[in-house]
């Protein structure tokens, strides 16, 4: 062995040693983690415009809105459309705009994208108010970007109240969505 390499080994000892000794003192410090978790959705629809009105049975006018969502990538939702201000029990199915003198005439709003066969949009399970109707569940779930739907809705005509019918007739439904 020469005298160099007899160094490192001596060396290498010391310090092998020295690794197992117990120190004197400890102290502790925090270390704060965080993160941020910021999942959001929002809706809205355009407003619905049904135009001119005949008597009930006379002739239904078909319309079609458009709902857009903005949600958060890959987060789920459920909207609901209430059954609106002027609703009544004894037409479940229907949501109702409500006139002069006592008229109104019926109406429903179906499930975005599907057609004007589709099923009825409502809140069951949120709010319960017109539970005829599921609420609308995305297909793909939030993608971060605004996504578009188009819905149909329906007017059966006006059905005539205590005296003159005619006049504006109107209704406001609220939407709520769930995340």
């Amino acid at each position: 062995m020469n005298i160099r390499t007899a160094g490192i080994a001596a060396l290498a000892t010391i310090t092998l040693a020295g690794a197992g000794t117990a120190l004197a003192e400890t102290r502790t410090a925090s270390i704060e983690v965080r993160a941020q978790f910021n999942e959001s959705c929002t809706a809205s629809a355009s407003p619905l415009e049904f135009g001119e009105m005949l008597r009930q049975f006379k002739r239904t006018i078909v319309i079609t809105g458009t709902l857009a969502v903005d949600c958060s990538e890959k987060l789920p939702y459920r909207i609901a459309l209430d059954a609106g201000q002027h609703y009544d029990a004894a037409t479940p199915q229907n949501r109702r705009l409500a006139g002069p003198n006592g008229a109104y005439s019926l109406y429903t709003v179906l499930m975005p994208n599907a057609g004007s066969g589709g099923p009825i949009w409502g809140d069951q399970g949120l709010g319960d108010t017109l539970t005829a109707g599921a609420p609308f569940s995305s297909v793909g779930n939030g993608n971060g970007l605004v996504q578009r739907a188009n819905f149909t809705a329906v007017t059966f005509g006006v059905v005539p109240g205590n005296g003159n019918a005619n006049g504006s007739y109107t209704d406001t439904l609220t939407m709520t969505i769930a995340y």
